[in-house]
């Protein structure tokens, strides 16, 4: 099984919904959310997408940065 990272709780800080992310890293939504759920692994190239999308660092997708809830 995969890492979990950060993923569900940033998409609800931004306030976004599975369908609009998962088109963002132009995937379905049940891959997405098996991804989210830590069921299967993202690639480097799709954090780095997830990270722009919501224009914040790839740190805190992986919980290793600032949560600033402030930003």
């Amino acid at each position: 099984m995969g890492m979990k990272f950060r993923l569900k709780e940033t998409r609800l800080k931004y306030k976004k919904k599975q369908p609009e992310v998962a088109s963002a890293l132009g995937i379905g939504v049940p891959m997405y959310s098996m991804i989210e759920n830590g069921q299967r692994e993202i690639n480097g190239t799709k954090l780095v997408k997830l990270a722009r999308f919501y224009g914040c660092s790839v740190d805190e997708l992986l919980g290793t940065g600032s949560w600033d809830e402030g930003e």
